[in-house]
């Protein structure tokens, strides 16, 4: 859209990461802020599925927070599967 076209050209003129600062970054931003409400409490336990390959990218996968656990699933039913059957 237009607003993202101008923080692109704005972010790229300004810090020469036009793309990065204004469309990745804002993107993983509210990607994990969605994640965020899966898990409410300590006790809380959650499974979070980004299920596009661009996930795998490492200029997403840097941004993720140091503490999670990012894998990759061939097969992500297995994986689904086997996190819910530990209840």
């Amino acid at each position: 859209d237009l607003e993202t076209e101008k923080l692109i050209e704005y972010y790229n003129d300004k810090f020469g990461k036009g793309r990065e600062y204004g469309y990745t970054l804002p993107a993983m931003t509210r990607c994990m802020q969605a994640a965020g409400r899966c898990i409410r409490s300590e006790t809380d336990r959650g499974l979070i599925a980004f299920l596009d390959k661009r996930f795998l990218w490492p200029m997403y996968r840097q941004i993720f927070p140091p503490d999670w656990d990012v894998d990759s699933e061939t097969y992500y039913e297995d994986a689904v599967c086997g996190f819910f059957g530990v209840f």
